[in-house]
């Protein structure tokens, strides 16, 4: 297993016990080349407190990216969870994925060794909290798919309480749930490279707002795909 990415296709059919097993076997096992990556920035040191992103999201993030041992609510906008996800990888962290079992992991291939740090859970069965506090032990990042969910005190209680012995950011997308440590809001707001009948999509425009305890909205505007020299109208808009 070492090496590549790790994925459990389907937890359903075995006891939350066994379930749990199988993921901290899983997480042993990435450990070990863990210790030997290139790029260690965003893999936590002591006093770390967030995971480190390296787009113009970290610019307008508190402390430079996803607060670590707390979770962060985020719209689920594929790109910009995909773009996440190559730039943690590529600098040295491992991320899970629960949930999203049509999340296409093609623009992640673009980033240097980001399918061997990756942990994938398409079917978390019943408990995607349980899975999300299992892999928070071992890993930097971990997206928990709850599209339209509410998060209770008492069903967030026992992630929280993983989350404070640990190194872990916990994002949960489309869901929501009381104080999170953020909230980031995230439309398409622009297609390039795409002319009068002629061209191809090359960038990909996208308007984040962040919103954090005791600070006014943030916003940016990220760019995924061929980098622009200037920031033209786009021909193509999203709506």
């Amino acid at each position: 297993m070492l090496g590549t990415n790790v994925r459990l296709d389907d937890l359903s059919g075995i006891s939350q016990a066994e379930r749990i097993h199988a993921l901290r076997a899983c997480m042993e096992a990435i450990s070990a080349p863990a210790l030997n990556v290139e790029h260690v920035d965003t893999v936590s040191k002591h006093g770390d407190n967030a995971v480190k992103l390296h787009s113009e999201l970290g610019e307008i993030m508190p402390g430079g990216g996803l607060a670590r041992r707390a979770i962060t609510i985020m719209a689920t906008c594929p790109m910009l969870v995909l773009e996440i996800i190559g730039d943690v990888t590529s600098h040295g962290g491992h991320v899970g994925v629960i949930g999203w079992p049509n999340l296409c992991f093609a623009h992640v291939s673009e980033y240097r060794d980001a399918f061997s740090r990756l942990v994938l859970v398409p079917d978390p069965g019943l408990e995607p909290l349980a899975i999300a506090a299992t892999l928070a032990e071992g890993l930097d990042l971990v997206f928990c798919y709850l599209p339209n969910v509410e998060v209770t005190p008492s069903r967030a209680r026992p992630l929280l309480a993983k989350l404070r012995h640990g190194k872990a950011a916990v994002v949960l997308l489309g869901a929501e749930c009381i104080s999170p440590a953020a909230r980031v809001h995230a439309t398409l707001a622009g297609f390039y490279g795409v002319g009068q009948g002629t061209g191809r999509i090359r960038t990909i425009k996208i308007k984040v707002d962040v919103y954090s305890k005791g600070a006014p909205m943030r916003s940016t505007a990220v760019y995924i795909g061929a980098p622009l020299a200037v920031d033209p109208q786009p021909i193509l808009r999203a709506v």
